[in-house]
């Protein structure tokens, strides 16, 4: 258990939202942000409804493709 916590602790201060969280929190620089939303409801437009499983899917592949 305490390796998992210990992962997910690694992972999260590895994003850009933990390591520049001054700017994040004054918004100072949101386009990372409006970038994550845009992409988002390319993949998951919100006048359209998906079944669970359909959204996580999307979901996921909304965050691969920002990562890439």
């Amino acid at each position: 258990m305490r390796e998992a916590i210990k992962a997910y602790e690694d992972a999260l201060k590895r994003t850009l939202i933990y390591r520049f969280a001054e700017s994040f929190c004054r918004c100072r620089d949101t386009f990372w942000m409006e970038s994550f939303n845009h992409q988002l409801l390319t993949y998951l437009p919100k006048r359209i409804h998906f079944h669970t499983d359909t959204f996580k899917m999307r979901m996921y592949l909304a965050v691969m493709v920002l990562c890439m």
